[in-house]
This record gives structure tokens, sequence and C-alpha cells, in this order.
């Protein structure tokens, strides 16, 4: 909260919604951002090995699966 208060621009893992975030998108997950006063300014692009991006989009899908599921 101080960085959209005082305008930061700190950088903070926050949930935000992701478009094409290392092929994931339309699903809200915590990656590194820039925040100030406007909110999420920028999302940062974290380089990711090959198995990290294995396990982040098995991340994405999990919690799409369990959105979907709440909405039945």
């Amino acid at each position: 909260m101080t960085a959209i208060l005082q305008n930061q621009s700190a950088v903070l893992n926050v949930s935000t919604l992701l478009q094409d975030y290392n092929g994931v998108s339309d699903v809200y997950l915590g990656v590194p951002c820039i925040v100030d006063r406007t909110g999420v300014r920028e999302v940062l692009d974290l380089p990711l090995s090959d198995e990290e991006k294995v396990l982040f989009h098995k991340s994405a899908e999990k919690l799409k699966a369990e959105i979907a599921n709440l909405k039945s």
C-alpha cells in the first residue's frame, strides 16, 4: 500500500491479470510488477527455465480449473 500512496514505483510480487506472460493469459497470478499510484504500472518479464515454465503453466491451468468449478 505504501508503494501506491507514496508513488514509489516499487517492484512487488502482486497478483494481476496476465496476457501472454510466458504463454499464460486470462488468469490472475502473482508475478513481479512495478507498482505506483496508478496500481500495476508494468508487469516485469521474468525469465523462466523450461522446467519453471512447465510448472507455471500447470499452476495457471489448475487455477483456471478451480475457478471454472466455482461457476458450475
